[in-house]
């Protein structure tokens, strides 16, 4: 992704009307400055297919306009950067109907363009085994440990629950997996109508008025927890009740969540018989 995100920010130098925002170091992310809004960037992209680009001037207005952020994983080829490229080429010419690019006569991202000092120049030694051989090896490797698989869970909250293994097939489906948070909500609302929904089903469950699926961690979900309770709490007028009791073995998040949410942290000390 390193290397995907350099090139890109090499073949942008080529392309008229589009500049590399930042000359800092790059890691798998590359801002460019567009010739166009973001959100007419990315509809012209869409026609190629292409959902590309995170509207970084909508959040962060003080650094420019037309500021899009170009994201690149593991999940992305050669192939794929080509095609971007391409296609911002063609957005170029068809806004400023510029002429005289500089041709090379390579493609972007061809892989003539990887330097000769890291090519390989020899065979890439890599074992090979079928997936049944690989998942045992997986599984008698994951007993080692202590395990979901045959054993409850030792934590009531954040990632140690219990799980089922059909979850995380579900979980792993590139409608999912490969899903962006900033991607267009017209592109995203099959996810967007399975997150309404669990919200309905939520809501009907606990009988609450409305449901959030903001928080996106444990203790971000302790902490907007504690804020509903506490703003109930102060519309009965009982400000007062603002204390939150705690273990010493507690997850470390439980009294730093209660400490943002202004509460007042009581401490129970544990012993051998607690």
């Amino acid at each position: 992704s390193h290397q995907l995100a350099m090139r890109f920010a090499e073949g942008i130098k080529n392309i008229p009307g589009f500049r590399v925002f930042s000359s800092g170091p790059i890691l798998r992310e590359v801002v460019v400055e567009s010739p166009v809004p973001v959100a007419e960037l990315q509809k012209s992209l869409l026609k190629d297919d292409i959902d590309a680009g995170f509207d970084i001037s909508k959040h962060f207005s003080h650094l420019g306009k037309n500021l899009v952020q170009f994201s690149f994983t593991g999940m992305n080829s050669s192939m794929d950067l080509t095609s971007l490229l391409e296609a911002l080429e063609g957005i170029s010419e068809d806004i400023s109907k510029a002429s005289g690019i500089k041709k090379d006569g390579k493609k972007h991202g061809d892989v003539s363009e990887i330097p000769e000092s890291i090519e390989r120049n020899t065979p890439f030694d890599m074992p090979v085994v079928s997936e049944p051989i690989l998942r045992r090896i997986i599984y008698k490797q994951g007993k080692l440990n202590y395990n979901l698989t045959e054993h409850p869970s030792p934590s009531g909250s954040v990632t140690m629950m219990y799980n089922p293994d059909i979850n995380e097939s579900i979980a792993g489906l590139s409608g999912f997996s490969e899903a962006h948070p900033y991607a267009l909500s017209e592109l995203t609302q099959g996810t967007l109508k399975i997150l309404h929904d669990l919200a309905y089903y939520l809501r009907e469950i606990t009988g609450m008025d409305d449901t959030s699926l903001h928080p996106a961690a444990g203790a971000h979900g302790e902490f907007a927890g504690l804020t509903a309770i506490f703003r109930y709490l102060e519309s009965k007028g009982k400000k007062e009740r603002n204390i939150v009791i705690t273990t010493d073995s507690a997850h470390g998040t439980n009294p730093a969540s209660s400490a943002m949410a202004n509460a007042v942290v009581v401490e129970v000390k544990t012993n051998s018989k607690t």
